[in-house]
């Protein structure tokens, strides 16, 4: 089970993916790349507005025997595979390369994680109706995303597809009627192929080919949370946030200035 290390680390500025550059984040858009994201612009901009210093890039990184594409995801810090895309540039050939790398990747669709394509996951499971609390999260899901096992309301649309079954060494976070909404696969466990991750890797199923992010306030914090813990990335603060760290930090001066005297 997970635990919410990068919590602390981002409070410690210890342990950051970042750099002197910021966070570069390689968003492969599949075909959309060419019209500034296509389906994928919500995603990308939400990652570039909940997230400090990343800078993005984005393209077709789908075929990755292509040198080009291989320099821009070895210049990223984090790869991002987007909703709107063809599954059909991912298949279990591909599954070596992404074990490889040793930096995060997220999946944003089971479409290219299901038993057929990359084999992170089992089968895909079209459908899953929306009514109320729909999302159910589970033990280790509840560390990842700073909330109790039980259900919630994030979506409003549905769930349009996600992946079933077999994880291999991952973690089922959150579910929906039977579909994976979330997955996560820590540096050294496998995939449902057996096949050993370099580094973190995370699904979260997002709605449609409008690729739909997560509607709720609560949804969207999930989510949030979810990219902190299995990127590195750092979130940018709620303002009640940013005050109690400025407080902390006055108390730390304060109390050092009392031991000097």
């Amino acid at each position: 089970m997970r635990t919410k290390k990068f919590a602390v680390a981002a409070l410690l500025g210890i342990g950051l993916v970042t750099s002197s550059q910021g966070v570069i984040v390689a968003f492969d858009s599949g075909p959309d790349w060419a019209g500034g994201a296509g389906g994928n612009a919500g995603t990308t901009a939400f990652i570039s507005n909940n997230f400090q210093s990343v800078s993005m890039t984005v393209g077709d990184y789908g075929d990755t025997a292509n040198a080009g594409v291989q320099a821009a995801i070895d210049a990223a810090d984090v790869l991002v595979l987007g909703r709107t895309t063809f599954s059909s540039n991912y298949d279990p050939t591909d599954m070596a390369y992404y074990s490889s790398l040793n930096i995060p990747v997220v999946f944003l669709t089971s479409y290219i994680t299901r038993s057929s394509r990359m084999g992170y996951e089992g089968d895909l499971n079209a459908g899953a109706a929306v009514d109320g609390d729909e999302t159910t999260v589970t033990a280790d899901g509840a560390l990842v995303f700073g909330v109790a096992e039980g259900t919630y309301d994030w979506l409003t649309t549905g769930l349009d597809t996600g992946g079933t079954g077999d994880v291999g060494g991952g973690d089922i976070l959150a579910t929906i009627g039977g579909s994976h909404l979330s997955v996560g696969w820590n540096a050294g466990s496998t995939n449902a192929a057996g096949v050993v991750q370099s580094a973190n890797r995370l699904l979260w199923n997002l709605s449609g080919n409008g690729n739909t992010l997560p509607e709720t306030a609560a949804g969207q914090q999930a989510l949030i949370n979810a990219l902190e813990s299995y990127t590195g990335m750092v979130a940018i603060p709620e303002p009640s946030t940013i005050g109690l760290v400025g407080f902390f930090g006055a108390g730390v001066l304060f109390v050092r200035r009392r031991f000097r005297t």
